[in-house]
């Protein structure tokens, strides 16, 4: 994500604003190609994996639909790291900050609404 930032921030007054959105096309679609190869293989391999850290029978249980859900999740979380590290390299941070506030509340929202 530091990458996208830099490259951004480096570029943004000497590259048209169709140079930037064509990078972040491109950012945008190997997050996507690189997250789903990695939920598909944390979501298939979630049982192995726990097992291999030495997990017993029970916390396999509980930890591998959790696992599924984090995982299925990713593309995402990765796509809105990407987002924000844009805004930020093009000047903007007050942008991010009020996705993240949103995003952090919806969280807390939904942390409550699904443990109780």
């Amino acid at each position: 994500m530091r990458r996208v930032r830099n490259f951004v921030s480096e570029r943004t007054a000497s590259v048209p604003p169709s140079g930037i959105r064509r990078f972040f096309d491109i950012a945008a679609t190997m997050e996507d190609v690189i997250s789903l190869a990695i939920s598909a293989l944390g979501i298939t391999f979630a049982p192995a994996a726990l097992s291999l850290m030495g997990a017993e029978e029970e916390v396999i249980a509980l930890g591998v639909p959790y696992m599924r859900v984090y995982f299925g999740g990713l593309i995402f979380m990765l796509l809105n790291f990407i987002g924000n590290s844009l805004l930020q390299g093009a000047g903007d941070t007050v942008t991010p900050l009020w996705i993240m506030f949103f995003v952090n509340i919806v969280h807390v929202l939904g942390n409550y609404v699904f443990i109780n």
